[in-house]
Formats: C-alpha cells, structure tokens, sequence
C-alpha cells in the first residue's frame, strides 16, 4: 500500500504522476471502460437473443393473447442491437482520438492505421456493423422477426419446436448510403441473419485488435514503466521509512504450552475481574401459564436432585432483561445481564490469542472454567487468578484424541490418507476397541452395553469414517473434527461418480446429518385406517470406493482437493475453489433439483466471476464456452445451455418438471463437476482468481 503523499511532500508525489509511465496507465485504464461498454452491451443483446430461441421460454409469445409480451420482446431487442452498435462506434472513435492525440506522427499511429487497413478495416462483418450503426441513428431500428419451426428428422421421432428471432435486412439493403462492404455482406447473409452471428464476429475482430494494441504500446512504453515502478519503489520506501517502528507483540511470542507471557496473563486476568464486578442479585419474572395445555408426551422430567451441578439459566428478568444465572444461594440467584455475559465470548478470544490455547481450548471450556471461577471469586475466598485457574484446569483436560467420524452412503475398500485426515473402513474391531476402553461394566449395566454395542455394530461396521487426530480439550476436539470432517465429506461428495447425473441423489453425509426425505401419511376411512412411511426419492446413491477406483480420482484431482481441507497456507484463488467445491458438493445431497442447479450456479460463479460487479449470467455462460472451447453462441452448446439454466431458475415453476427442463438439468450437472474440477487443477498454477480468469479470458490464437 502506497504511503500518504501529503506526508512524503509534493515533490515525489508530482513527479510519479508526471512520469510517461503514469500517464500511459491512466489512458489504457480509461480505455477500459470503452471496451467494457461494448463486452456488456454485446452480452446483453446476446441474451436476450438467446432467451428467445429457446422454445421453452419463448413459445408462448406466439399466441395471441400474448401479443403486448411479444411487441416488448421485439422493443428490447431493439434496445439492446441499439445500445450494441452505439458502443462499438463509441469504442472506435475513442480509439482513434487517443492514438491521434498522444501519438500523431508516430510509427505507432502508422502501424495502427496499417493494421486497420489490413484487417477490420477489410472485414465485410466491420462494415456492416458501422453502417448498420448509422441507419439506426438517422433511419430508425431495423425489422426484427420471431419464428417458430418443427423440425422432424425421423418419420418416427416427435417434431422438435425451434424458436428464435431474425434482423430483416430487406430495408437496410435498400439505403442508398450503405458502403460496398456492408451490400456484399448482406448479398452472402440473405434477407434475415441470426444476431449472434454478427455480434460474436465482430468482437472477435475488435479484441484481436485491442489485444495487438495493448501489446504495440506496452512495448512502446517499456522503459517509462520501468521509470514509473522505480518512483513508486522510491515513494513506498520514503513511506516505509517514516513509519514508527513496529514493537514486538507480546501475545504471539513463543510460550510453552499451558503458560502466557506476563502481558498476556494480566490482560486476561484483568478482563475476568472486570466480569466478576458486574455480578449481581437477580430476581425473575414470574414464568406465564401455556396458553393451552400440550398432549406432547414428556421425554423426560427433572428435578433438583437429578443436577449433578449448579445449573446455568437464562431468563427473563422482573425488568424485562435477559439475564444469565449461575451463582445460587438459598434463597437468591446471582449472574450478569445477556449484554455483560457477552463478555465471556470476548475472552475467550482474548485468551485463544495465544497459539497453544487456540490450538487446544474450545470457547465453551473457557467458558465453563470462567463460570468455575468466578463463582469462587464471587464469593471472597482466596481464589487463584483466572489465568492460573484456566492453565491447571487445561493442563488437567488436554489430551490427544483420536475422533472417527463415520460416513453414511461411503464405503471404501481399504483406508487412505486425504490431506490432514485419513479415511477409514470401520470393522468389527472398532466396537471390540470400545469395549475393551470402556472397562467391565456392572452385572446391573451388562445388558444396557451389550444393546449398545450390538446397535454400534448395525449402524457403523461397513461404513467409512474419517479418522483426524488432535491434541485439544476432548468438547473441543469434537467441535474442531466436526468441521474438518464436513468440509472433506463435501470436497471428497464432488468425485463421486454419480455427481453429474442430475437425476440421482448423493446423500453421502457425516452420519445423522444425511439428507433422506420420506413421507408419513395418515390416510383414514369409513372402514379402515392406514399409516403410510415411504421414501419420496428412489435413486439413491451408495457409494461403494475400490481401491482402483479411488487412484483414478486421486489423479482426476481428489489428491489436491485433499490439500483444501485445511485452510491454513492457501493461496486466495484455492481458497475460492475450496469455497467452490463445497458450495457445489452441497447441492447434490438435497432432493429438489432446482436447489441443486441453484448451488452448481453459485459454485460456478465464485470461480467464473472476478467481481459481484460482473454481468453473472453472460460472463458465466461465455467462459464456460472458453472452459469446453465450444464456439461463441453455438445452438445447444454450453453457452447457450448454461443461460437456458438461468432462465430456469427466474422462470416460476409449478408442478414437476418437462421432460426438456430434466434433459437442460441433465445437461448442466455434466457440465458444472468438470469445469470446477479445471479449476481445482489449477490451483498451484495461479495464485488468485483474476490471474485464472486473465488466462482463460485471453484470446485464443
């Protein structure tokens, strides 16, 4: 980051932005904004264009009753061509102005002038577009016509509906002031061309030439950059100089484990002491009667001599507060406002600044042992301090724990390593290691274990689990391997095999979190009565890896989707993969398709898009053309499909899907696993996301 030039002096400040180099900068930034103007407006009318050949969406413009739909439908494809056309002349003029205004009598402006001689200069599709430009501006918009088709191939097969809209060139062929170039172009088109056609060939022929321009002046201005980035070197030196020397922070100096730097120590003692003084007598509000009395059954029902400890009650105070209670006496409760027990959560962070804690103590354990404390404190007798009382108690509960987080809908062959983790098959030796841990229960107890071992037995033995192992508190153990384990069920869901078949559910889940929808229907009659318990999805995957089978997706990426699981040390582009994968890998465990396109969406977008700025649709739909090199605005390619998938999504739906709306789902699930899994493969190659979108977006020779 650049220093405060008003504290470096205006000498060095003026000089950088004097420099040949800055002044360059500045005018292929502003140029920028020019081609921006027509990339967006060639994306909107290519939308629109696409919106209407697709049957599904546009066929109904053709009934009458929907006469005012269809007028509408024609005005913004107007809207649009014209916004189109008056950008590219806007891009051409601008052009044109900044090589005459700063590099008149140039070879520059020679080669450039060259260049357009020799190549758009030339090109029919160029002419065309200009002169069609000129006839919108002093004649008005050009004919549209929308059409609808059967085709039929077979005899045998049903007719397919085409839909779609044409410019009619009839009239722009009759105007007397079209150049030769645009009447040759029209001769070999015929009387209706395609909007796509025009729009992707002639920005094909301005970013060629753009790109040959950019190259031309970055070469022209090689030594003023190099200029440039010295003064800016200098500059941040300058900055970097003046600043007031950085002073050693005590919190992250190296500690042994279960101790804190005396700083540290006396900011947590401090905070503690300052909670401990805001406890205060507390009196209740009377608890209301139920409005109606409930015939819920009762699970369960406890009394004070069922508490093994002080309880801790949130409630309603006589004021109306919410409070928090954990001191008891005989007769009075004693605890903190909600706002002030907030306060332990702010040192709990205090306390987790050093690495070993953070590394070791969950929120709740520093929590418990506050409460612990502060009920001695409270209550005058000669505590230890906080910061002593947390050691001895995390020195007395940290261990290391070994926690198998078994996986419903996986089983694997043999057990392999994934990044920090391992997965595992779990056996019959599993529950033989719970017994022989647990000890020999009491002659009382041996039936409730044997029960407990038996149903250990039905419900894991057969199924993966993740093994991760941690030196923490075993609460925290347990809420830091819960994580870790869902983030790599998600990324490791992705390569399952049926993830890009829309059609089948991958419930693939930590055990208990597994998505299952099912129905439970009472149906009752004059003479019977029935209880119905039924699936409501019948394509359910179980995912049963081989060892072959787990090598070939270790080498489809699976190996380095292992590196994502933990998040320390990833660079920002494999963080927005990560992000990606598992935004991904979610929708395919829920039932409802089109929450699972709406996620394979998201997960494009957080890697297709550079910025929220970015128009989603056509830029997702247009690098994902880039990502399978399939042609510009080709029929029934990725393109296309990808934006008739977004049309899917606004569209409302009621009832179940057409069989074309299952084939477009069918389409796009194959398309979204590979292109995420490009990415993946890419994530020691670029560093960030623009530098990925950079080498996708470049132009292909």
């Amino acid at each position: 980051m650049m220093a405060d030039p008003s504290t470096l002096g205006r000498s060095a400040v003026d000089a950088l932005h004097a420099s040949p180099g800055a002044q360059y900068l500045n005018r292929a930034h502003a140029r920028t904004f020019s081609l921006n103007i027509l990339e967006m407006n060639a994306l909107e009318l290519r939308e629109a264009v696409i919106r209407a050949h697709d049957a599904e969406l546009s066929l109904d413009l053709f009934f009458e009753k929907n006469r005012e739909a269809s007028q509408q439908a024609h005005r913004e494809i107007s809207r649009h061509l014209h916004n189109f056309l008056a950008a590219a002349k806007t891009l051409v003029d601008h052009t044109r102005a900044l090589v005459a205004e700063h590099y008149d009598g140039t070879p520059l402006q020679t080669a450039y002038q060259d260049r357009l001689n020799a190549g758009p200069g030339r090109e029919p599709v160029v002419a065309f577009i200009h002169d069609l430009r000129n006839y919108m501006l002093h004649r008005g918009p050009p004919g549209t016509s929308m059409f609808v088709r059967f085709d039929r191939n077979d005899p045998d097969t049903d007719a397919t509906i085409k839909t779609g809209i044409h410019l009619e060139l009839t009239s722009l062929a009759a105007w007397p002031k079209l150049s030769a170039r645009a009447r040759q172009f029209i001769a070999d088109k015929g009387d209706k061309l395609d909007f796509r056609q025009f729009v992707d060939d002639y920005l094909t022929h301005v970013r060629a030439l753009h790109a040959w321009l950019d190259q031309e002046l970055e070469t022209l201005h090689r030594e003023d950059l190099i200029e440039t980035a010295r003064l800016e070197a200098e500059l941040e030196q300058r900055g970097r100089g003046m600043a007031p020397p950085s002073l050693p922070n005590p919190e992250t100096a190296s500690v042994e484990r279960f101790q804190w730097s005396p700083e540290h120590a006396r900011a947590i003692d401090e905070a503690a002491i300052k909670l401990v003084s805001k406890i205060r007598a507390l009196r209740f509000a009377a608890r209301p009667s139920p409005s109606f009395p409930s015939q819920r059954h009762a699970a369960a029902t406890i009394t004070p001599d069922d508490l093994v400890d002080t309880p801790v009650f949130t409630g309603q105070d006589a004021d109306g507060m919410r409070v928090v209670a954990f001191i008891h006496t005989d007769t009075t409760p004693y605890g903190l406002a909600e706002d002030d027990f907030s306060g332990v959560a702010t040192l709990a962070d205090l306390v987790r600044e050093t690495p070993w804690a953070a590394q070791s103590l969950g929120q709740s354990f520093i929590q418990q042992t506050f409460i612990i404390w502060a009920r001695s404190a409270f209550s005058g007798s000669d505590a230890e301090s906080y910061s002593d009382a947390l050691s001895a108690a995390a020195r007395n509960t940290v261990r290391t724990c070994r926690v198998l987080a078994p996986v419903a809908y996986l089983e694997v062959q043999s057990a392999f390593q994934l990044g920090p983790v391992a997965i595992e098959p779990l056996g019959i030796q599993l529950i033989e290691d719970f017994r022989s841990r647990g000890g020999e229960p009491s002659p009382e107890q041996a039936a409730d274990v044997d029960a407990l071992l038996l149903q250990m037995e039905r419900d894991f033995v057969g199924h993966a689990a993740i093994a991760i192992e941690l030196i923490a508190e075993p609460h925290f153990a347990q809420e830091k391997a819960l994580l870790i384990a869902q983030d790599c069920v998600a990324l490791l869901r992705v390569f399952c095999p049926e993830s890009i078949v829309a059609a089948l559910l991958c419930p693939m889940a930590l055990m208990g979190a597994e998505i299952m929808p099912s129905s439970k229907l009472i149906v009752l009659s004059e003479n019977e009565a029935s209880l119905t318990d039924s699936l409501l999805v019948k394509d359910i995957v179980h995912w049963r890896l081989s060892d072959a089978a787990r090598e070939r997706i270790m080498e489809q990426g699976l190996a380095l989707a292992g590196r994502l699981i933990a998040i320390e040390g990833l660079t920002p582009f494999a963080l927005d993969v990560r992000a990606s994968l598992i935004r991904f890998s979610q929708g395919l465990t829920s039932p409802d398709p089109l929450v699972r396109l709406t996620q394979s969406f998201a997960a494009l977008e957080a890697i297709l898009l550079r910025h929220s700025v970015e128009p989603r649709e056509p830029s997702v739909a247009r690098r994902m053309e880039l990502l399978f090199q399939s042609p510009p605005g080709e029929p029934g390619g990725v393109g296309e499909t990808v934006m008739r998938g977004y049309a899917l999504l606004k569209s409302p739906k009621v009832g179940p899907l057409t069989s074309s709306e299952t084939d477009l789902l069918g389409a796009l699930a194959a398309y979204a696993q590979p292109a995420l899994l490009t990415a993946l493969r890419n994530i020691e190659r670029f560093p960030t996301r623009s530098t990925f979108l950079d080498a996708l977006d470049e132009p292909r020779a």
